[in-house]
């Protein structure tokens, strides 16, 4: 069986424009500290509305939409074979394609204080999403998905899947900033999604019990337990190697704080072999350096140009897991059951790892000199063992937003070995 399928699908195009409700005129506080509690009632009063008229007090902060933006939008295509084998098998090999275009891009830039571009705005911070004039973002997908699959019969049944992709992207999300002097040029950006995993296995088996057994207590015993296996293996997620800058932005005494990729060194590998690392390799630190070869003044931070490192152009560490699951669903009275389950995670306890830290230092101004400081010292000593840079510091799970209180590491991929018991009982 030959199926296929076309489709353009529209965003809504809001982006991160709620952002705009944290902001000036709706975002005003009041602060009030060593005071009795419950408060007074004047200790208690907000802060005045703040003033609208113009001229607007200077280097306020606005969230804004390109008013003459169009909608996202998502074109998508498949192609699948599908073939029933033998009994109970079936095979299926699918093409997907995806193209993202017009997608919402945001950056920063600012109105100066030392030029009138508008009296009644002076050095206000804009954070612009348009996607415009060539300021849009853009991403393509491509993959074979291959299932294989036995249908329940013979009490045990299981599915598999495989996926071979490449997802770019010159943005991954449409809420991150880029910097004003490069961000309204997505082609600097492109490169390997943030989400790009270039290979994925599943596989998951199912098996329940019914031996052939004449005692029945026996039978009862040993007959209806149903056992689960699932194992996951994925190939590595990509990142970049940065560092930061504070910018100065156009005379107003203020700085924001951007991240560039590092340019490549010539001759070197990117990757050191190290059994003692997290995963066996870590970063080289004499493979990279930070952009130009000195920021001495506050106006070279300025200097707009990413490094020779593409964006997400080197892959940390792939991720395997097996669980096993052990269940049984006991009839106490006709309308009585009781359901038994426990569970392993990570059953062989296997380490995976997350990204190593690829952060090479920032760089800081107080407007009249530059400070550097190193991501590590091995950055800029070579004598001196990396202690972070390069590695691995933390296990896969808890790189799933954990730190946060995203997610909970407990029940992410790649974490330690881990078991869960559970009863339910219906009626």
């Amino acid at each position: 069986m030959v199926r296929g399928g076309v489709g353009l699908y529209y965003d809504l195009g809001v982006g991160i424009s709620a952002n705009a409700a944290s902001q000036f005129p709706y975002f005003r506080s009041r602060s009030v500290g060593t005071v009795a509690f419950p408060l007074s009632d004047a200790n208690a009063t907000p802060a005045p509305p703040l003033s609208v008229t113009t001229p607007i007090a200077a280097s306020q902060n606005f969230t804004v939409i390109d008013p003459e933006f169009s909608l996202p939008r998502s074109y998508q295509w498949t192609v699948a074979f599908s073939q029933n084998m033998f009994r109970n098998y079936s095979f299926t090999v699918t093409y997907v394609g995806n193209q993202g275009r017009l997608l919402l891009r945001r950056y920063l830039t600012q109105l100066p204080t030392s030029a009138v571009v508008n009296p009644n705005f002076t050095g206000a911070t804009l954070n612009i999403t348009t996607n415009k004039n060539g300021n849009a973002d853009s991403s393509d997908y491509h993959a074979m998905q291959v299932q294989f699959n036995r249908r329940f019969a013979n009490n045990w049944q299981f599915l598999s899947n495989y996926t071979w992709s490449h997802a770019i992207d010159t943005g991954s999300d449409d809420a991150a900033v880029n910097y004003f002097g490069n961000g309204a040029n997505p082609t600097v950006d492109r490169g390997n999604s943030v989400n790009d995993r270039r290979h994925i296995f599943n596989l998951a088996l199912s098996y329940e019990t019914a031996f052939k057994l004449e005692n029945k207590w026996m039978r009862r015993l040993l007959n209806g337990w149903t056992s689960d296996l699932i194992f996951k293996a994925q190939s590595a997620a990509p990142f970049s190697v940065f560092y930061s800058r504070s910018i100065p932005i156009l005379g107003t005494g203020n700085t924001s704080t951007f991240p560039f990729r590092a340019d490549i060194v010539a001759g070197q590998d990117p990757w050191i072999i190290d059994p003692t690392a997290p995963g066996g390799k870590r970063l080289n630190p004499s493979a990279f350096v930070t952009g130009s070869a000195a920021f001495a003044t506050p106006a070279s931070l300025n200097d707009t140009r990413q490094g020779t490192s593409t964006r997400n152009g080197f892959y940390g560490f792939g991720a395997t897991q097996l669980d096993f699951g052990l269940g049984r669903q006991v009839s106490l009275t006709e309308k009585l059951r009781l359901s038994l389950k426990g569970e392993v995670f990570n059953i062989l306890n296997h380490p995976n790892f997350g990204q190593p830290n690829a952060n090479l230092g920032n760089y800081t101004t107080n407007g009249t000199t530059v400070t550097y400081s190193p991501g590590d010292p091995c950055i800029t000593n070579t004598a001196v063992a990396c202690t972070t840079f390069g590695r691995s510091t933390t296990m896969l799970n808890r790189s799933f937003g954990a730190a946060s209180g995203a997610f909970s590491s407990l029940y992410q991929l790649g974490g330690p070995r881990s078991v869960q018991l559970s009863a339910k009982l219906t009626f």
